[in-house]
């Protein structure tokens, strides 16, 4: 769902990265008022272990496109949502360098990527519906819906974003929507799956994200070590091993856009 710089207007592209700045730095001061010796080094850590993941497209069923996690939920449940929010900044902006996304449009990016998922769907989707009974399916039904909600939130902001970009730019809306909404509906329905899962795994560990505390926006992480060093190891698997599998098939962005104008040139 990494924007390309086309897409949005230069005026948006501004607006974007003040908010996007905005927010970051109020995720720096609510992330240094909570954090503790192992924020930093679990944050760096988290962020690897998202950049390999978002390496590794799938290939959504009954779709000629593919799909990969964005993170938000996963980073917000075991770092916290303010510090979640900041490690996938970095990650989206190290993207961008890549050449993964518009430098320009990094702001927008972070916003619909980061923001929506760290600090809208985790605290009141995930949180909402995780509630004090986690048992292992309710944690992973909560992901399922709060990760579908993040990533078909991004999609509606990405086509929004776009219809507001005028003339030259400007995708024929309803079709947009129309190629956007289902796509990332199933993208973020199998992300759900695949983070339910891994916070049920680190919940057995450690109960990390059975004990964020709301209201000092602590993370109480009893085995950090242990945590650390499994996320790691997956970083390493993703980045060098199971990335060579990965789906080769056009994002659901790319997909959606070139649906777009095939039927805008019609």
């Amino acid at each position: 769902m990494h924007l390309p710089n086309h897409l949005l207007s230069p005026t948006e592209a501004i607006v974007g990265g003040v908010a996007a700045a905005a927010l970051i730095a109020v995720a720096v001061v609510k992330t240094k008022k909570s954090s503790n010796s192992n924020t930093l080094p679990m944050m760096t850590i988290m962020g690897a272990f998202v950049f390999a993941a978002q390496m590794i497209n799938y290939t959504i069923p009954g779709a000629a496109c593919s799909g990969h996690l964005l993170g938000g939920v996963l980073l917000a449940s075991i770092l916290g949502p303010w510090a979640g929010f900041l490690t996938l900044s970095a990650v989206v902006a190290v993207q961008a360098l890549l050449g993964d996304g518009g430098l320009a449009v990094l702001g927008a990016n972070i916003l619909n990527m980061a923001a929506i998922g760290c600090l809208v769907a985790y605290p009141l989707v995930f949180r909402k519906l995780l509630g004090d009974n986690r048992t292992p399916l309710r944690i992973v039904l909560a992901s399922v819906v709060a990760c579908t909600a993040a990533t078909t939130l991004g999609a509606l902001a990405v086509v929004i974003e776009n219809a507001l970009a005028g003339a030259g730019s400007a995708l024929p809306f309803g079709n947009f929507l129309g190629a956007m909404l289902p796509t990332h509906l199933a993208i973020g329905a199998i992300e759900g799956v695949i983070t339910g899962l891994l916070l049920w795994a680190v919940g057995v560990a450690n109960a990390t994200v059975l004990n964020y505390n709301t209201d000092t926006g602590k993370v109480a992480l009893h085995k950090p070590a242990t945590t650390m060093i499994a996320f790691a190891i997956g970083a390493l698997l993703l980045g060098f091993g199971v990335s060579r599998w990965a789906s080769t098939a056009p994002d659901g962005l790319e997909w959606s856009v070139e649906k777009a104008e095939q039927v805008d040139q019609r």
